[in-house]
């Protein structure tokens, strides 16, 4: 789509990370934007400019952008932790919005991309966009049953979902979930996928000799990923007597915790890899992954081991139950210990079949992903400003 009239657009990230998970999908989709003859901006609170998503951006052209400067962060800083948190709730957060929303408006948008960590941490942003007239695209990345808008900000956040010209979520979970707890039908709501890596090639499955290996990727958040849930699981004489070992991929603040209460209860057949470059690497070492989440989008992780033709045990969070059917495409349960143990257990008495249902959820994934879930996405944006 190259025939429209070239137009400015502006994604503004929610994320305060350097990155994040979440930031993949516009990302990837801005190279097809420009393409199509437009102009595109970034802006965050703070650009890290020399991790390699942002040299790849400045790299085609995008202009990054500071919202926020180092004197502005020492002010907030000094305010948060000066305040009592009752007092300070509701101003400061609309007042940072509102001067992020003037640095926006001052790079004369035509259209501006939300791109929201949870489904609605950059909702109080959108809707000051809404409020100078500029339109605009929301993302959601996740929606979580325990964290729900607050009453302050709630109304204003509705207005700003039912403004949006389009609203794009990574399940139908977490739309579901959105239109809960914001009690109204959102218009104009999609749900897409986010960009996965199907790696270089397929790796044969490793050894089962001397133990079954299970990666569990993700940030180390428990509060989010659950892997306190799998080590009291792996602490039970069940577990420790049998041939398994998981993995535990990635960083994150629990990290320490995390191994403390692995020592403590006793659990030794685990692991802590932190983060790893080379996931070809990784699946050809790995039978299988695990998943325990709390909370979830549509978990990449899942998507690129099945892709891999990996084992999945993963909980309900999120979509994966749109994904993995229980005992044909991989292993499912809530993410309390009791039914995720379930759910081991289940995979652990078709362990001889792990390789034919591997074949399955990579099937799975190559029927219902798309092979470029980002231009697909960038399609949709373009197909939305043509119809203004």
């Amino acid at each position: 789509m190259n025939n429209q009239s070239s137009k400015h657009i502006v994604v503004f990230s929610s994320i305060f990370d350097d990155w994040g998970g979440s930031e993949e999908l516009w990302a990837l989709a801005i190279p097809y934007l420009i393409e199509a003859g437009h102009r595109v901006s970034v802006v965050k609170d703070k650009i890290k400019r020399t991790h390699p998503s942002f040299v790849k951006l400045a790299n085609v052209g995008v202009q990054l952008v500071d919202l926020s400067s180092r004197a502005d962060r020492i002010k907030k800083l000094l305010y948060i932790t000066s305040k009592p948190f009752e007092n300070k709730i509701k101003l400061p957060v609309r007042t940072l919005n509102e001067q992020y929303a003037d640095k926006i408006a001052s790079l004369q948008p035509d259209y501006v991309i939300v791109g929201q960590g949870v489904n609605f941490d950059g909702l109080l942003m959108a809707d000051e966009i809404r409020q100078k007239g500029i339109p605009y695209f929301v993302i959601a990345q996740k929606a979580v049953e325990f964290f729900w808008p607050h009453k302050i900000y709630r109304a204003a956040m509705r207005q700003a979902l039912l403004a949006a010209k389009q609203s794009y979520f990574v399940s139908k979970h977490n739309l579901t979930l959105t239109q809960d707890q914001f009690g109204c039908v959102i218009p104009n709501a999609t749900v897409v996928f986010n960009p996965i890596k199907l790696g270089d090639r397929l790796q044969p499955m490793p050894p089962t000799e001397p133990h079954f290996r299970l990666a569990c990727v993700g940030r180390l958040f428990l509060l989010d990923k659950g892997q306190d849930i799998l080590i009291r699981i792996l602490s039970k004489d069940t577990w420790k007597n049998r041939p398994i070992l998981v993995n535990f991929i990635g960083h994150g603040v629990d990290d320490e915790s995390l191994q403390e209460m692995a020592r403590y209860l006793g659990v030794t057949n685990v692991e802590f890899s932190g983060f790893q470059g080379n996931m070809d690497q990784v699946w050809a070492q790995h039978h299988g992954l695990i998943l325990p989440s709390r909370a979830e989008g549509m978990p990449l992780a899942m998507l690129e081991a099945m892709a891999m033709s990996r084992t999945v045990i993963v909980s309900t969070a999120g979509g994966n139950a749109e994904i993995v059917t229980d005992g044909v495409n991989g292993f499912i349960g809530e993410c309390g210990e009791q039914s995720f143990e379930a759910a081991m257990e289940r995979a652990w008495e078709q362990r001889a079949n792990w390789p034919a249902i591997a074949e399955k959820a990579r099937e799975t994934v190559l029927r219902e992903v798309p092979a470029k879930p980002e231009q697909t996405f960038a399609n949709l944006l373009l197909v939305q400003m043509l119809l203004d």
